[in-house]
């Protein structure tokens, strides 16, 4: 029935186990319980399950600081019935540390709890150890610490070892603990003993065994890995680009290319190029551009043009006829886009020309190539681009040369390229538009070069087009063209005329002959009427002049002597008549050609003079009709052949 003071058991952390109080005195198994019972006060030993959550904080203290008195301890009870102790005692331990414990504890013994305020002291035998006796305490409140305990001012006991309460701190009541008996023996874990070389032997093992388990594995991902390779080596297709997580660099892009493209509601479409462009630019391109860079947005440009036309099948060749247009990389390269093939750029790195010719470029062309502002060479060529001119390239004021032939564009020639002050070459041939050719063309006065043709233009040639003092070369051949040729055409410094395969009709204009350094005139497979102008031959820089297949009358002027750089002559399939002037048979000549017409009778003798020392070369190089050959005279058909 005697309770001990917490504090008189140092050092003691319980451990919280399922056994009997009465046994637990008298265990000798390792652990709290049996370090318990190596401390005693008088002739009893402390029993574990009647300390209850004991934790004590011990700080080393100098040991001349504490006093030991030995005899008896003359007491005195406090108001509350708690004895203190009449004169100081030391708080060290027998190791020299202090003991103060940090928890306020309730102890219990068998059924009954002991509160520190129904602890009193007094001494038991001559070493003046103080002991308690202890008032019985319902069962109904041993989980609960009454709210009414007061700390005593200290509790004195066993020589020079004291216990303040100042220094205890409450209990949570989670943390009371009552020891319970043990009623199922299979709750009891036995130790077993372990052989420490038979554990190593298992683990050196398992570690062999996971070793190859996991080459294994490396393997099979690497064998994985090759195959999906290969497959992908042979898939020509490039995905299209997914959305990605927003990151700061593609919110700034985008912030920024919204504020310039044409269509920023496409950045959001991710089928569409300008989204693909955006995307790469963003995440893929490892070139670090940045949106407040210089060449951003040029870069963004070149490489929608590479997406909207279908890039990762175009072929390998560059623009053969420019030299700096062939570069080492393609699009999309690491390297600066100023090296990419078929781009041209100035000193300052500013995008000035593209050549993109003859690579299988199959798409639209993308409205954004006008943010390309120092763009002044487009040149899309023999591709299979589809759809129509975006107008946006219009805007492009420095642009002086457009070369979009050989694709498959089509609709109406925008009227905006009319407004475009510095174009010098319009070459939209080959291609499929439609539409009359507006006379707004006057506009373009330093345009140098206008190619038309093999479209399905139609309507009348604008006279204003002789107001192009800077127009060389006129071509709008293989159309459905129809009217009369301008007069006003011999006002312009034309090098070459070709209106030929439309529905031209009238005469040919005598003003032609104003055109000095005209070289090559090609009206042919017309409905042109009339005779040939005298005033033809006045172009004294003529080597090519071409007639045949129209409705043409009259005799060949004899003033064709005056060409003396003439190198070809047709006029087959026409209406001629009369005597062939005999200055046609020019030695420096290459094709002669007047089948086909009403020419007066021929002697074989009239043949051999005209073609002079050709004769033997004539039968051998005629054509497939009935032709007569220079050994017999006996044919006078009025075709007749002449070409050597």
């Amino acid at each position: 029935e005697r309770a001990v003071v917490p504090g008189a058991v140092p050092a003691v952390k319980e451990r919280r186990s399922k056994q009997p109080l009465s046994t637990a005195s008298s265990s000798n198994s390792d652990g709290a319980a049996s370090e318990a019972t190596k401390h005693t006060v008088g002739e009893t030993a402390v029993q574990p399950g009647a300390v209850v959550a004991t934790k004590e904080r011990r700080s080393k203290i100098s040991p001349a600081s504490a006093t030991a008195k030995d005899g008896p301890s003359n007491t005195k009870k406090d108001e509350k019935g708690v004895g203190t102790p009449s004169n100081k005692q030391s708080n060290l331990a027998d190791d020299g540390y202090e003991v103060e414990p940090e928890d306020e504890v309730i102890a219990v013994t068998g059924n009954d709890v002991i509160s520190p305020t129904s602890i009193s002291m007094y001494p038991t035998d001559e070493k003046q150890t103080f002991v308690t006796a202890a008032a019985d305490i319902h069962d109904s409140e041993v989980l609960y610490k009454p709210e009414s305990f007061t700390k005593p001012e200290s509790i004195v006991f066993e020589g020079d070892r004291s216990l303040k309460m100042k220094d205890l701190y409450d209990i949570p009541d989670e943390e009371l603990a009552v020891a319970v008996e043990v009623i199922d023996d299979e709750e009891i874990v036995d130790a077993e003993e372990i052989d420490l070389d038979k554990q190593k032997e298992k683990m050196k093992k398992y570690k062999i065994i996971a070793g190859v388990v996991i080459v294994v594995v490396v393997v099979i991902v690497a064998v994985l890995a090759y195959f999906l390779t290969q497959d992908e080596a042979t898939d020509t297709s490039t995905p299209s680009p997914t959305a990605s997580p927003t990151s700061s660099r593609r919110v700034q892009n985008k912030a920024v290319l919204e504020e310039n493209v044409s269509q920023a509601s496409a950045l959001d479409d991710i089928s569409s190029a300008e989204y693909k462009a955006f995307h790469w630019i963003s995440e893929e391109d490892k070139s670090g551009v940045q949106s407040t860079d210089q060449n951003f947005l040029q870069r963004y440009v070149l490489a929608e043009l590479f997406y909207a036309t279908s890039g990762e099948n175009w072929g390998t060749d560059c623009y053969p006829n420019d030299a700096r247009a062939c570069n080492e990389v393609d699009f999309l390269d690491v390297a600066n886009e100023c090296k990419w093939h078929g781009v041209i750029c100035d000193d300052s790195g500013a995008v000035t020309e593209l050549h993109v010719v003859s690579r299988e470029l199959a798409g639209t062309i993308p409205e954004d190539l006008f943010l390309l502002n120092d763009l002044s060479f487009l040149r899309l060529s023999d591709n299979s681009l589809s759809s129509t001119i975006p107008t946006t390239i219009a805007n492009l004021q420095s642009l002086t040369q457009i070369a979009l032939s050989g694709n498959s564009l089509s609709g109406t020639f925008p009227t905006s390229f009319y407004d475009v002050s510095t174009l010098t070459l319009l070459q939209i041939s080959q291609n499929g538009f439609s539409g009359n050719i507006s006379s707004d063309i006057s506009k373009l006065q330093a345009l140098a070069g206008l190619f038309l043709f093999e479209n399905s233009f139609s309507g009348t040639i604008p006279s204003e087009i002789g107001l192009l003092s800077s127009l060389n070369f006129l071509d709008t051949y293989n159309n459905k063209i129809k009217g009369n040729i301008p007069t006003e055409l011999g006002q312009n410094p034309l090098i070459r005329l070709s209106l030929h395969s439309n529905q031209l009709t009238g005469n040919i204009p005598s003003e032609l002959g104003r055109l000095t350094i005209l070289n090559d005139l090609q009206l042919q497979n017309n409905k042109l009427e009339g005779t040939i102008p005298d005033e033809i031959f006045n172009a004294l820089n003529l080597e090519r002049i071409e007639l045949q297949f129209n409705s043409l009358e009259g005799t060949i002027p004899s003033s064709v002597s005056k060409l003396q750089n003439l190198d070809t002559l047709l006029l087959n399939d026409n209406y001629l008549d009369g005597t062939i002037p005999s200055e046609v048979a020019l030695g420096n000549k290459t094709s002669v050609d007047l089948k086909k017409n009403y020419f007066s009778e021929v002697s074989c003798q009239t043949i051999q003079s005209l073609k002079l020392a050709f004769c033997d070369k004539f039968c051998a190089t005629s054509f497939s009709f009935p032709c007569p050959c220079c050994d017999s005279c006996e044919d006078n058909d009025t075709i007749l052949c002449l070409s050597r």
